[in-house]
């Protein structure tokens, strides 16, 4: 029995959560930039304030 089924669906699932996690910090950089508070961002993405600011630089280069 191959193991390259199971391997591909790890390996999909690996893609569709960094795809998740980019338009994640997407979403907090363009509330950022709406001048929406890091406090009220970091409430909702249960992250802190912290965390928030350096996903978007994180995600700005």
């Amino acid at each position: 029995m191959s193991d390259e089924p199971a391997l591909e669906v790890v390996s999909t699932a690996r893609q569709e959560r960094d795809d998740a996690d980019h338009r994640f910090r997407v979403s907090m950089a363009t509330a950022v930039d709406r001048g929406i508070p890091l406090s009220r961002i970091a409430l909702v993405a249960g992250m802190s304030r912290q965390g928030v600011w350096a996903a978007v630089q994180k995600l700005k280069g």
